[in-house]
């Protein structure tokens, strides 16, 4: 039983992984040395499963497999039995997770965005390790290997956020103080249509699209901004948006207002969630690239996060059409991808594992913790200043990040020299 509850709590560390832009669940899998375990077991959901699960004798394996008794048994039925016992236990981990993580961390990474990637940039820096590790031999070969999916991700995870869908417009802040320049950064800005004393969670909420100066002397500016999810109940009125969200900018003396409605929100089509759904969780099985970050990039984090919350919640019959289609295309995705994977890890191990490592280098650019914001999209910068409390925290989450990789790889090493040959 020990063993099936650290299955789950693997399974938690993938689905809290999951939820975060820019960090991947595969990553994790890798790290905590069940990857191969996972794609192999993904791949035996098949035609032949649902064969055997027309016979008692499979029900009788699976039960061995779920209470260990399954000694000396070479019974046709057991490698799927023992797969399914595997991902049942792996997927209440990353389930309960997902859940729960869909609550906490959208709202740390908001609040907390340096530090926050400053922690997911140093578990992944230093997980880079974890695959280069398992190659058997290292060749020209494999370095082109890496070479080219490294530049190819650096390049993907630059792409802009699809926002065709969000809805935009424009506020006009106000200040009682004009005797100094001042700028605002976008991601220190955040405006809602809501009282933030009665404010959800994941209510609604809009951010500038770029950092603002307002030079002395001026006492108002228009600031361009757009929702941070698609949905055509982000077109509100002219009038709604009247308050800051608490957030690093002091709003004190501060008043916003909105002089016309906003517009160009919608609703995506279900089959462009069941699409997504397929690529995300494809991309969930990749070490290095995150399908949390693919959802941000089609354009559907916040929207997807914002319905599951919602299910949850509220039992919203939308909400629930939604979260069905996208599962579905959850499972159709990673059924078919998974066979792909596996083939590769059992033909070409070492070209993978190189695949591998340039799909976690080159997605290091996704959550480098030091950004500034123009209309153009966020843009990667030296820290200002090294002695800000912002930049020491970040460095210092940073640390952290590559300690917690190191400690987990080192255990997990004298786990293995422990247990021996299998």
């Amino acid at each position: 039983m020990f063993q099936r509850l650290l299955i789950t709590l693997k399974g938690i560390c993938m689905g809290i992984a999951d939820v975060i832009p820019g960090v991947s669940g595969g990553t994790v899998a890798l790290i905590l040395g069940i990857y191969g375990r996972l794609v192999r077991a993904i791949r035996l959901i098949d035609l032949t499963l649902v064969g055997l699960m027309l016979s008692p004798a499979f029900y009788k394996r699976f039960w061995a497999h779920l209470t260990g008794q399954t000694a000396g048994s070479m019974a046709k039925e057991d490698d799927h039995a023992e797969a399914i016992v595997f991902l049942l236990f792996l997927v209440s981990g990353i389930a309960l997770a997902i859940l729960t993580g869909a609550r906490i961390i959208p709202g740390l990474m908001a609040q907390y965005p340096e530090p926050m990637r400053g922690l997911f940039f140093g578990l992944i820096l230093a997980s880079v390790a974890v695959p280069y590790q398992m190659m058997k031999s290292r060749t020209p070969v494999h370095g082109l290997v890496f070479i080219a999916i490294a530049v190819l991700t650096f390049f993907l995870v630059g792409l802009r956020v699809d926002q065709s869908r969000f809805s935009h417009g424009t506020v006009v802040v106000q200040r009682v103080s004009a005797e100094t320049e001042q700028t605002l950064r976008a991601q220190d800005l955040r405006f809602s249509a809501t009282d933030p004393a009665t404010m959800h969670k994941h209510d609604l909420s809009f951010d500038p699209s770029t950092d603002i100066t307002m030079p002395a002397g001026t006492t108002s500016i228009e600031i361009p901004i757009v929702a941070t999810r698609s949905g055509d109940d982000g077109n509100v009125p002219a009038g709604s948006i009247r308050y800051f969200l608490p957030s690093k900018f002091d709003a004190t003396g501060w008043t916003v207002t909105q002089p016309a409605p906003l517009s160009g929100g919608a609703d995506p089509p279900l089959w462009y969630l069941f699409v997504c759904g397929a690529i995300a969780i494809c991309a969930m099985i990749l070490p290095g690239i995150s399908g949390a970050f693919l959802l941000l990039i089609l354009g559907q984090y916040d929207y997807i996060l914002f319905h599951l919350n919602q299910l949850v919640s509220t039992r919203s019959s939308v909400s629930a059409a939604v979260v069905a289609i996208f599962i579905l295309g959850i499972i159709v995705g990673i059924l078919s991808f998974s066979r792909v994977l596996n083939w590769m890890l059992y033909r070409l191990p070492d070209e993978t594992m190189a695949a591998l490592v340039g799909l976690m280098v080159g997605s290091l650019r996704i959550l480098w913790p030091f950004q500034t914001m123009d209309t153009n999209g966020s843009h990667n910068t030296l820290p200002a200043s090294l002695t800000d409390v912002t930049t020491l925290v970040t460095i210092g989450t940073m640390v952290a990040g590559v300690v917690i990789i190191v400690v987990l790889t080192i255990a997990g090493n004298r786990h293995a020299q422990a247990a021996g040959p299998h």
